[in-house]
């Protein structure tokens, strides 16, 4: 194991869903922001080999990645909170563990040896442990040209709670991990749900008992955070201190906020970083070599497959880049209070559980916050359309949105949403299943084609959205278009928008398109596709003239958004949306 590498190791055993994920992004942030440059891997005890069969009513949304790998949505905290690209590599389940050790065995790689939990499958859990976290990544989101850099973090989250019979083998793995390691290179971060009762008294027991399963397996906490409602006092960390073998100078809150991205700053405050590099014996780097990320990778100079470390990256910066870049002024915009508000109408499939649509979520919050507008955001179920007059719930929305979504269930309902807008010219934006209801809707509605629908729901001569022929039709997992693909922008304002030249890269997941041979018809109703893909045949967004904006995109532009890079679908959405709001 490089000595040059420093793991933190995020756990948590109190209960699941308590915040790990974003704390270890703000532990990513502040790093970064002293000048380190980290790198995360997510370990998922669940024996799927990736998120992307999983119900969103359970784990909340699929997150995609660059390269195509479904995965889970922590995974979209730690790119949107540090601008950064991961890859497939950084998501590790125990189904891709043990499919490759019974891969291994059959190609006959442990010499007859009775395979065991230990050592093979722990053997193989830290060798891919080190492998990812000595693998350069991707730094700022930029079209063509990147520049990978190589991490001296690797910050590995432990879904799930400790103690689970499902993640023994991870924290097995992991004990070993930190006893190969060089002492002072490995740190374990335990986040802690501290309940308080009705009549304000906070029980540490809950704390007590998940440290006493760390301790006896192996991975002793050098650093506690409670998660809790508000802010706790001394007498709170003294006792967790003394019952947890944990100074009490190594014990922060996290504490509720208005937005998950006050908490890095929360955190530093308390002095965290002071708190890490006491425990790995390193030092604040003199210049933040990564603070601006948005501005790396998008000069002359042709940075395609670059790895560079250190402070080599400097020169990879637009000139006048700021290196100063504060935790307060990188994301001090999303808790700030605008006068202007817009009422986002987001019609959904998932909305009683808001994880669901995590990614879009923040990519409206961020060009708000871009555009200096308060997001007033009304949650709409879609089957509720099926039988109620889409005035009484998008009545007043000054714009709405169609997400992506699968399965038959509230179609028809996104279907009437899809019309509301377009007779009332309301801005409409429509992703992926949204995109390709908008054109199921005009063909049914102004083509007069009235038995119109996609081949994911009803198999008839007249679908005008018709399954990928190239892909997999009789399995689920990993069969569909994923991934980042490019597009070819026509000249429209759509282009415009982006500031390209041509083409664009966006991520893709889906399993059906436009059919070709409706495409004609509905261009000569001003339903134009002004983007496609690379050999012109998949049509990807469409621009409907007669309207202000009511657009469609196949795509996820929301995996894309950045709390200082929104992205410009969004914003032109919400400034068409406020330009209508002023004008009437």
């Amino acid at each position: 194991m490089a000595a040059n590498m420093n793991y933190i190791v995020v756990t948590g055993g109190t209960l699941s869903g308590v915040g790990k994920g974003i704390t270890a992004s703000s532990i990513g942030v502040i790093l970064q922001s002293m000048g380190h440059t980290v790198t995360f891997i997510k370990i998922d005890p669940y024996i799927n080999s990736d998120a992307g069969t999983l119900n969103p009513f359970d784990h909340g949304e699929v997150y995609v990645l660059e390269d195509g790998t479904e995965t889970d949505l922590d995974l979209g905290n730690y790119e949107r909170f540090l601008n950064i690209s991961l890859t497939g590599k950084h998501s590790i389940t125990t189904g891709k563990i043990f499919k490759e050790l019974i891969e291994r065995e059959r190609e006959g790689v442990y010499l007859g040896k009775t395979v065991q939990i230990v050592p093979h499958a722990t053997d193989l859990i830290k060798e891919k442990i080190v492998e990812v976290a000595h693998e350069p990544i991707k730094v700022g989101i930029a079209f063509e040209d990147e520049v990978k850099v190589r991490a001296d973090f690797c910050i590995i989250e432990l879904g799930g709670t400790v103690g689970d019979i499902e993640s023994l083998v991870f924290i097995e793995a992991l004990r070993q991990l930190k006893r190969e390691a060089v002492c002072s290179n490995f740190l374990v971060v335990s986040v802690e749900f501290l309940p308080q009762l009705s009549n304000k008294e906070i029980k540490t027991k809950p704390v007590q008992n998940s440290i006493k399963k760390s301790l006896g397996l192996g991975i002793k906490p050098d650093i506690i955070i409670c998660r809790c409602e508000s802010p706790i006092d001394e007498p709170i960390k003294e006792k967790i201190s003394l019952f947890c073998e944990v100074e009490k100078k190594d014990i922060f809150q996290s504490y509720t906020l208005k937005s998950v991205y006050d908490l890095p700053e929360v955190l530093n405050k308390q002095g965290l970083f002071k708190s890490i590099t006491d425990h790995l014996k390193i030092k604040e780097r003199k210049k933040s070599i990564l603070r601006h990320y948005n501005s790396l990778a998008r000069n002359e100079q042709q940075l395609e497959n670059t790895i560079v470390e250190g402070e080599e990256c400097l020169k990879y910066l637009k000139p006048n880049t700021n290196l100063c870049f504060s935790l307060k002024e990188r994301f001090g915009q999303l808790s700030s209070k605008y006068e202007n508000c817009l009422k986002i109408s987001i019609i959904g499939k998932y909305v009683t559980n808001n994880d669901c649509y995590m990614s879009l979520y923040n990519a409206i919050k961020f060009s708000a916050a871009f555009l200096k507008i308060e997001a007033n955001i009304n949650w709409v179920e879609a089957s509720d359309l099926e039988v109620h007059d889409p005035e009484k719930f998008l009545g007043g929305s000054d714009c709405i949105i169609v997400p992506g979504g699968f399965g038959p269930r509230g179609v028809e309902g996104k279907i009437h949403a899809i019309q509301y807008a377009r007779i009332n010219n309301i801005p409409f934006l429509g992703i992926c299943l949204g995109f390709q209801m908008a054109v199921v809707e005009f063909c049914r509605n102004v083509l007069g084609m009235k038995d119109a629908h996609s081949e994911e729901f009803i198999k008839n001569d007249d679908n005008v959205i018709v399954y990928l022929n190239q892909y997999n039709q009789k399995s689920f997992g990993g069969t569909m278009r994923l991934g980042n693909k490019p597009t070819i922008l026509k000249d429209c304002r759509v282009k415009e928008w982006y500031g390209v030249n041509e083409m664009i890269h966006e991520r893709h997941r889906h399993r059906y398109e436009v059919n070709t041979k409706v495409v004609n018809q509905l261009e000569e109703h001003k339903f134009e596709f002004v983007g496609k893909s690379e050999n012109l045949e998949r049509m990807e967004i469409f621009d409907y003239k007669i309207n202000d904006f009511h657009i469609g995109v196949q795509f996820h532009p929301e995996f894309n958004a950045r709390p200082n890079l929104p992205h410009c679908l969004f914003n032109e959405l919400m400034t068409h949306a406020l330009n209508k709001r002023q004008n009437n």
